[in-house]
């Protein structure tokens, strides 16, 4: 059965077939040559990444600076407030240790009181 392709294709490919393989040949050479090189691709999502972490790093630092501030200024307070409430018992122990000291019953009753307190949350 003759068909185009038996007639006319194979032998004009029998006759021609360097000048299809000149030019593959000629772009697989000039590919290697620059193959050395990568090249690295980057997706559109990390376009500019630097620039975000730098910015989000700066914010970061901000917000711990901040927070830092206020937890120091919280702490003193705290301390404070610690101080004067230490005081406060001190003052109170010292008006009381005159007759708790003439009186055990009443030094008894004041142990208890406080080992009430302290069990208590």
């Amino acid at each position: 059965m003759k068909t185009w392709w038996n007639t006319k294709a194979w032998p004009w490919l029998k006759r021609n077939w360097k000048w299809i393989l000149l030019p593959i040949g000629l772009l697989m050479l000039v590919g290697k040559a620059f193959g050395g090189r990568r090249v690295t691709v980057v997706g559109s999502e990390l376009t500019g990444a630097a620039e975000a972490e730098s910015k989000i790093s700066r914010d970061a630092a901000k917000k711990l600076e901040a927070a830092t501030t206020k937890r120091d200024e919280l702490l003193e307070e705290i301390k404070k407030d610690h101080a004067k409430s230490v005081q406060h018992q001190v003052n109170d122990l010292k008006q009381d240790a005159p007759e708790l000291v003439a009186n055990p019953s009443a030094l008894n009753d004041h142990l208890k009181q406080v080992g009430k307190k302290v069990r208590k949350p």
